[in-house]
């Protein structure tokens, strides 16, 4: 049983191989960075105005993104035996669930960092922008990954106990209402709705880095002090969703 969860990992890379799950979740934000760069090539623009609507658009957009994608790994159990084998004493229930919960974190945050990495290069090298430093981009990557590790852990739930249709259709719901929250609407009320975490706390860093609401150095406080707790919820919710497989029963 050595290195029982690294051959679980790799299995599951290969199976979702040949479904849609590397075009979606590595090729939308991808696809989200190369519009922007369009944008700043061939329209007038404010460089700081077109890095502030990127990762908005790039925040907003992951809860569909992932809604799309999360299901895929569980569809293809499904279809393959009906989850038998993730639900086998082979390996354990929740080394099974663990492995496609590191598959889904670990391309995630992938697909996050080669799409700021090449939006980052292209405006720093190619346009001769520089709007922030690297420590700045991958603060703002830890923020929008961190923010939606949570989401990612529903859409494993929600896949496992509606299926595609409802990771989608929630997906779907999740981006409208989290653009909802980025207005007067969401006052007070934002980190009540886990899809909104990452898209509000990197507004409120690069709005700080500009100079605007708090100083830097305030703003970076107060964002640390909300991950920090952000974080202990998403470990509460991990420990419940491996708990709750441990007992899960497939549907028919």
């Amino acid at each position: 049983m050595k290195f029982a969860l690294f051959r679980l990992f790799m299995a599951d890379c290969l199976k979702v191989k040949r479904s849609g799950y590397y075009p979606i979740v590595l090729g939308a934000p991808l696809i989200i960075t190369l519009f922007f760069i369009l944008w700043s090539a061939f329209m007038p623009h404010n460089p700081q105005d077109v890095l502030r609507y990127y990762i908005l658009v790039l925040s907003i957009l992951s809860s569909i993104i992932i809604g799309m994608s999360v299901y895929i790994p569980f569809e293809t159990e499904r279809r393959c035996c009906n989850y038998k084998e993730m639900l086998s004493t082979g390996y354990g229930r929740k080394k099974q669930l663990t492995s496609k919960i590191g598959l889904l974190f670990l391309f995630d945050l992938c697909s996050l960092v080669v799409s700021v990495f090449i939006f980052y290069s292209i405006f720093q090298y190619g346009f001769g922008y520089h709007l922030l430093t690297v420590g700045a981009y991958l603060y703002l990557i830890f923020i929008i990954y961190t923010g939606r590790l949570i989401l990612i852990l529903f859409h494993v739930w929600i896949s496992l106990i509606i299926g595609k249709g409802g990771s989608i259709g929630i997906g779907i719901g999740c981006t409208f209402l989290n653009g909802m929250l980025m207005t007067e609407f969401g006052n007070g009320i934002w980190y009540w709705f886990p899809c909104s975490w990452g898209t509000i706390l990197s507004h409120i860093y690069i709005a700080c880095s500009q100079g605007a609401y708090l100083t830097l150095k305030e703003g970076i406080t107060l964002i640390n002090n909300t991950l920090f707790y952000f974080t202990l919820i998403t470990l509460i919710a991990l420990f419940l969703l491996l708990f709750w497989f441990s007992t899960y029963e497939r549907k028919s």
